[in-house]
């Protein structure tokens, strides 16, 4: 063997086992020692068989379980700066759903509350407008009814009742109010004191 060749070679079967691949792996890294780093092959001239320098598979060895150790710590530390980036990520989804909960739920709050609050101004003005009616019908009586008077025709119990004269009569039909106490001519008169007395008609 000449002085330049190493004093230990080593086979394609005893590199893969030293670096702990299969022989299909290392002979691809050999294949491409630019791009892998791998030694290249340093076969005397009268071996039919690719050898390599050991202490140069063994460097090799060396620097690949470093570059594996740093690729390993790079992956980890990427996957916990994803997983941090992720948790910031969600935190901040879930802040923004609440924000926007809270919103929806205040928009809600105003529209019920701006729904009770006309609810209240149209129950206000429906009790002005009856009251209204009820001072206006009053006023009619006071004109029409004189709390003088003995007798009362239909229309005057009617209105002192808040009905219709129709109504009025149909309630004297049916016994629910006084019949007439008297008449003049053919128009039938009640007693002013028998219609106050009626409380309710059915």
């Amino acid at each position: 063997m000449p002085a330049s060749t190493p004093s230990v070679l080593w086979t394609t079967p005893q590199c893969a086992a030293h670096l702990g691949i299969s022989e299909t792996t290392w002979r691809r890294y050999a294949a491409d020692p630019r791009a892998t780093g791998a030694p290249v092959p340093v076969t005397p001239a009268h071996a039919t068989t690719p050898y390599w320098d050991a202490e140069a598979v063994k460097d090799y060895a060396v620097r690949r379980a470093e570059e594996l150790r740093s690729a390993a710590e790079d992956r980890k530390r990427r996957l916990t700066v994803d997983a941090e980036e992720r948790k910031a990520r969600e935190t901040e989804r879930q802040a923004r759903r609440e924000t926007e909960r809270q919103a929806r739920e205040a928009e809600r709050q105003a529209r019920r509350a701006a729904r009770e609050a006309r609810r209240a101004a149209q129950e206000t003005e429906r009790q002005a407008r009856l009251q209204s009616l009820q001072d206006d019908r009053q006023d009619r009586f006071s004109v029409r009814i004189n709390p003088d008077t003995t007798y009362w025709t239909a229309s005057q119990c009617a209105t002192y009742h808040g009905i219709a004269t129709h109504d009025w009569r149909l309630a004297v039909r049916n016994g629910d109010a006084p019949a007439p106490a008297t008449s003049r001519g053919t128009q039938p008169l009640w007693s002013a004191d028998a219609v106050r007395a009626v409380t309710h008609f059915g």
